[in-house]
């Protein structure tokens, strides 16, 4: 008897994988799922049959070849073992050009994708950028993979909210003063706190996250003279 995809294989008879493709090539798609759901670096760095990276990331720099694969640089990998380690509260200070946001999104989304009922929340200093930037470092990666994939690994996406249907899995954006309430009501597997030292809430959400929260991630640039730069300036030197 076949296990579930999300335990680490796929079903042998799915309707995701089957195809006019030859019995080899299904079974090398499933191989591929069964991989990229054990690792998330696998799954970022993936390939498909063909030698394809999966995932596309967008450089708005860069106006001639806006989408590129996603880099597996070094400080990349060491931040995904971080992100994904025993640590509950992880603190980013990061620069423009570190990819971190975009890491984390992109962490989230397989998380989603590959493990059943959980729920996590990205907060933003308002909701719409916090949708703004589910919608470009998750939901467009994920558009941009192989149909065959998002066959597989189905999501349904409204502005504010990305549902994995397989496994009931789910993101919320909400807004830094909203975070809190949202927080004490629900049990979250990640919560993303994206540019905290920007969120006068933050002190507050941090709080309330961490009663809730399986991890919680705090990711900013730099930022002074507010609550939220101060807390998390406290919070980066306990680390």
């Amino acid at each position: 008897m076949s296990t579930d995809l999300f335990d680490g294989v796929f079903p042998e008879e799915d309707a995701g994988v089957r195809s006019e493709e030859p019995p080899a090539t299904m079974e090398e798609r499933r191989e591929l799922l069964r991989e990229w759901s054990r690792d998330p670096w696998d799954f970022l760095t993936g390939r498909d049959t063909d030698g394809r990276q999966i995932i596309y990331t967008k450089d708005e720099g860069d106006t001639e070849h806006p989408f590129k694969p996603f880099p597996a640089k070094p400080h990349l990998y060491r931040l995904t073992k971080d992100l994904m380690g025993d640590a509950r509260v992880v603190m980013v200070d990061k620069s423009r050009q570190m990819m971190v946001s975009t890491l984390c999104c992109l962490l989230i989304l397989h998380h989603i994708l590959f493990r059943r009922g959980r729920l996590v929340f990205i907060s933003k200093q308002k909701r719409e950028l916090a949708e703004m930037l589910m919608r470009d470092k998750m939901v467009g990666p994920y558009e941009r993979m192989p149909e065959w994939v998002r066959v597989a690994l189905p999501l349904e996406m409204t502005k504010s909210q990305v549902v994995a249907t397989r496994t009931d899995s789910r993101v919320n954006a909400v807004a830094q003063n909203a975070a809190v309430g949202e927080f004490r009501g629900n049990r979250a597997s990640i919560v993303l706190v994206d540019e905290a030292a920007f969120q006068e809430f933050f002190p507050e959400m941090v709080g309330a996250a961490k009663e809730m929260c399986d991890r919680l991630w705090a990711v900013t640039t730099a930022n002074s003279g507010n609550r939220g730069a101060e807390r998390f300036l406290d919070l980066a030197r306990e680390e």
